[in-house]
């Protein structure tokens, strides 16, 4: 998967690279070398985005129609540059590079696991490609519990909501002709974020042309460094990505038509020089329309701020911004209604003070700018909530004294795209300060709509990132003593960098997916091993998603659901946030008694994985049994580890596993299996409590011993089986751990699998 991940980074960055390229070049006359490299990739991707939008709307993607699409784009690329080709190599190797260093995050858990984690939203926009590979978006169908993943499209359909970075993930997964949208994702996210951080290099670029390696540097920072940009593209929040790359690239493109675009000009000039930007507007109303408004009111004070200090250049500047407007309605045309739909709704979300989206995030005012800045780690919790702020209050106050610098003799207006982007950093901030004190507390332990202002710290974060080249660009250009010892510094900073994302980041982004699916390597092989193995089950047969209402396997549930999303299936999902909204109340708990076979996991019985049709790490296959017993919750618990087809959890004290008996629970008399060891030779109390309350003891040790109960009579849905360690323990074995429990398993007689 790493190498095709690469592949598919090298072959769309070109294409995007050199699409924009020559769209910019035949837009903007006289225009500096690297700020159309560094711009070429954004304006390119967005092409590419609209296109594949139009395409996904009428026609499901196929291979055929998609590399046609392709060539001939690139083709006429080519022609349109046919007199220049000689100057492509080496800045298409410089943006392959560099491309490839700002992928290294996303590249790095499949390069050490074979595997990412899609247990984000990333879920919904797998399912989007898998399905655009056989559907037009425009084919409406009605929602079914028996097959809940496509909860995800009907959703997207009936909000009307923005489907661009999807759209785009469905042509790239056709093109290279890849079974699975799983595989094209991680090199899908990282154009995004290539293009985004290559638009901030634009910026930086456009002030100090002359600084190259500040350039590079800026550039790789702005897509390693822990900001809000990078950290969205690692954890799912995909159409932010290339939302973010757009906003930027709008920005940058504005800023430079307002500077550049000459006073005395012909109507079919102003129009050319609006298509890259138009393209780029579009694909960012396509993609992530949410951000949409704060754009539009960074123009805004823009425009209050040309009033006072460039008075003679607002009319014509008021003129490219019109202009652009109409070419950005032509390119979106139709889809404008359905976008202006849903901006009404999320405005509407947005402003109610008791909607609750995503979760709480209790830092203070330092803690998010320091996450829009990228010194703030988000994946690290609250390890850094005291040094953090402080370094980006002092960071963010020695910024701006800088950046004011350049505001002598008018010198900050005269560069439209510092001033631009100094008005969309205080666009956020506006938004920032309403969710944080003009909203409502929505739980103990945040100020304001907390969840909001983490979005708002995210969506800022290239925009700091132009100003922190534009800072450190200027120190350089003013002092050049303390050039070499500043990169030096930076260069260290950007490898320290990749290097907690490889040994700390990359390992705990990829945990969970590993440990649920129950392989440490190619852990999606598994899935689609899963999926081999129901070749066996007939097309009308339902099977049963025994993961259970519970959080405890949810998305793992939500994942297998995908590799199954054309099978009859049946499962409960009322808990699950993605799927329940979109199903009729009737279908939102599809009954076990319609299935006729059943996909487990080793926490629901252990033994019945073993003793399967099929498995697959920790996934079983089998036919229905009478019963099943499903986990419901564990208590008591710190630690979890796994080894080959096995799952043990350790207690410091005691230790209880909450069982849901699902089916037929008259005459069950399931014997309970357990693995047991402790670091303390004491006896272990185990209780059992189905009808009746039954406690023994057993004697433990620190090597596994196997224990197999008498039957044990249920005649509710539930069954509780909870272990204590008798004595009194030392601090230093309380922190060791004092027992573990591996393999809780069911012998039950009338389990059809155990009988044969």
């Amino acid at each position: 998967m790493f190498g095709s991940s690469v592949v598919i980074i090298i072959i769309m960055a070109s294409i995007c690279f050199l699409i924009g390229a020559a769209v910019i070049r035949r837009s903007f006359k006289n225009v500096e070398s690297d700020f159309r490299i560094y711009l070429a990739p954004v304006v390119g991707l967005a092409i590419l985005v609209c296109i594949a939008t139009f395409h996904g709307w009428l026609y499901p993607y196929s291979w055929r129609v998609s590399i046609t699409e392709i060539v001939i784009l690139v083709a006429f690329a080519l022609w349109l540059e046919r007199k220049r080709l000689r100057e492509y190599p080496r800045d298409l190797i410089t943006v392959l590079i560099l491309s490839l260093g700002i992928s290294a995050p996303i590249l790095a858990p499949i390069l050490k696991f074979d595997s990412y984690n899609p247990f984000t939203d990333s879920f919904t926009y797998l399912v989007h490609g898998q399905w655009l590979q056989s559907h037009s978006f425009s084919e409406n169908f009605s929602t079914s519990g028996y097959h809940p993943a496509l909860t995800q499209v009907y959703l997207y359909q009936q909000g009307k909501l923005r489907m661009g970075a999807s759209f785009l993930l469905g042509l790239v997964q056709s093109l290279f002709r890849l079974e699975w949208s799983y595989l094209a994702y991680p090199a899908v996210t990282a154009l995004g974020l290539i293009s985004g951080t290559f638009a901030v290099g634009a910026a930086v670029s456009k002030v100090f042309p002359k600084q190259k390696l500040t350039h590079i540097f800026i550039i790789l920072s702005a897509g390693i460094f822990f900001n809000g940009f990078s950290y969205g593209a690692l954890w799912g929040f995909f159409p932010q990505t290339f939302g973010l790359a757009f906003a930027t690239g709008f920005v940058v493109i504005l800023g430079y038509l307002f500077d550049e675009f000459p006073r005395s000009f012909r109507w079919i000039d102003l129009v050319r020089a609006c298509i890259p930007g138009a393209f780029v507007g579009a694909a960012l109303i396509y993609s992530y329309n949410e951000i949409v408004p704060f754009v539009a009111l960074s123009a805004l004070i823009y425009f209050f701020g040309a009033i006072i200090f460039c008075r003679d250049r607002l009319l014509r500047q008021l003129l490219i911004a019109g202009a652009m407007g109409l070419v950005i309605v032509g390119l979106v045309n139709v889809e404008l209604l359905r976008q202006i739909h849903n901006q009404n709704i999320s405005a509407m979300a947005s402003s109610a003070s008791t909607t609750h989206l995503g979760w709480p995030v209790p830092w203070n005012v330092g803690e998010f700018l320091a996450h829009a800045m990228g010194i703030r780690p988000a994946y690290f919790g609250n390890h850094f909530e005291i040094i953090a702020p402080l370094i980006a209050i002092v960071a963010f106050i020695g910024l701006f004294i800088i950046i004011l610098s350049l505001a002598r003799n008018r010198a900050i207006w005269e560069h439209s795209v510092v001033s631009l982007s100094l008005c969309a950093i205080l666009a956020f901030l506006v938004g920032f300060i309403y969710f944080r004190y003009c909203v409502p507390n929505l739980s103990p332990v945040e100020i304001g709509h907390s969840f909001f202002q983490f979005k708002l710290a995210k969506w800022s974060s290239t925009f700091f990132a132009i100003f922190i080249g534009l800072a450190l660009a200027s120190i350089i250009g003013k002092a050049d003593s303390v050039a070499k010892p500043l990169y030096i510094v930076w260069a260290i900073s950007i490898v320290a960098a990749l290097g907690i994302h490889w040994f700390v980041i990359t390992d705990g982004m990829t945990h969970n997916f590993t440990e649920s699916v129950g392989s440490r390597r190619s852990a999606f092989s598994c899935l689609t091993r899963l999926r081999d193995l129901t070749t066996k089950v007939s097309g009308k047969d339902v099977i049963y998603l025994n993961f259970g209402p519970t959080p405890q396997h949810q998305k793992l549930g939500e994942m297998v659901a995908y590799v199954l999303f054309d099978r009859r299936l049946a499962g409960d999902y009322q808990d699950d946030g993605y799927i329940a909204g979109s199903l009729p109340v009737n279908e939102k708990r599809i009954p076990y008694k319609e299935a006729s076979w059943v996909i487990d996991h080793v926490d629901n019985n252990c033994l019945s994985v073993s003793a399967a049709a099929g498995t697959c790490g920790y996934l079983s296959l089998r036919k229905a049994p009478k019963r099943l017993f499903q986990l419901a919750s564990i208590d008591g618990s710190f630690d979890s580890k796994t080894g080959k087809e096995s799952l043990w959890r350790c207690s410091n004290g005691k230790l209880v596993f909450n069982y849901k008996i699902i089916g037929d629970n008259r005459n069950c008399k399931p014997k309970v299996s357990f693995s047991y060891r402790s670091d303390l030779n004491t006896n272990l109390h185990v209780t059992m409590e189905g009808e009746n309350k039954s406690s023994f003891a057993i004697s433990s040790g620190p090597d596994w011993h196997n224990f197999v109960s008498v039957p044990i009579p249920v005649k509710s849905d539930r069954l509780t089986i909870s272990f204590e360690q008798s004595g009194n323990h030392s601090a230093e074995a309380q922190d060791k751990g004092n027992f573990c429990i591996k393999n809780v398993g069911f012998l039950d007689p009338d389990d059809p699998v155990l009988e044969n």
